[in-house]
């Protein structure tokens, strides 16, 4: 997987599998929403693991 190009709202990128070559595009927003919602999950069982060794 390689960037390609990137829109002012949409990173685009290629995917190379087996000779063939496939295009998409990611949404900024919704990676942004992504990162949030996994940091947030990660944190608490962070948070929780702390927890019980304390």
């Amino acid at each position: 997987m390689v960037e390609d190009t990137q829109d002012e709202f949409i990173t685009y990128n290629k995917i190379y599998c087996r000779g063939h070559q496939e295009r998409f595009g990611l949404i900024r927003d919704v990676m942004r929403t992504e990162i949030s919602l996994r940091l947030t999950r990660y944190t608490a069982d962070l948070g929780e693991s702390l927890r019980e060794h304390l």
